[in-house]
């Protein structure tokens, strides 16, 4: 009966050992594949704006200069490969050209690992200090140091026309969190 009772355990200390190699092989999806996420981004934008009522109309006040910027919104990621759906809310401050935005767009990543690349691609909807419509166009890279977090900068330009034109270039540092509910 002894023998039988070591015997069991033995199995069973097997059965356990394997059962945990194989969790520890299995790799950790750092793909964004079926996730929802949320962030938050803070950085620094050089814009020039020239106010006035009419895009083609000569004069108007012009702003240039630096710009503090944060930016937070929720993604939806789409297809296999992880890129997401983006939308999110711009808030810029410290600076003459004090304004909100609104940004929907697409980002598409290239590789599978810790670290990543990506393409950012937006319609963007500036209200203040000039009412414009335009795109903006980011690149960076990401290092999502957990299945569920990342970190991420990027370099972007934007443009903008309306009831006056705007241009702007971008470097943000960024922060997001992501959940698996979709799965």
């Amino acid at each position: 009966m002894r023998h039988l009772l070591l015997a069991a355990i033995a199995l069973a200390l097997c059965g356990l050992a394997g059962a945990t190699a194989r969790a520890q092989a299995r790799e950790v999806p750092l793909q964004h594949t079926h996730s929802l996420g949320a962030f938050v981004a803070v950085g620094t934008e050089y814009s020039a704006l020239v106010v006035n009522h009419c895009v083609f109309c000569g004069g108007g006040q012009s702003i240039t200069g630096f710009d503090s910027v944060l930016d937070f919104g929720g993604t939806l990621a789409v297809g296999d490969s992880g890129s997401e759906l983006a939308l999110r809310g711009r808030l810029v401050f410290l600076s003459p050209a004090k304004g909100e935005s609104v940004l929907l767009g697409y980002r598409k990543y290239f590789g599978k690992d810790e670290i990543k690349t990506f393409a950012s691609f937006d319609l963007m909807g500036t209200f203040r200090p000039v009412l414009t419509g335009g795109a903006r166009a980011a690149f960076g890279g990401m290092w999502d140091f957990s299945p569920i977090m990342g970190l991420w900068l990027e370099a972007g330009g934007s443009f903008g026309f309306g009831s006056g034109r705007r241009f702007g270039a971008e470097l943000m540092l960024g922060f997001q969190g992501r959940t698996y509910l979709l799965e």
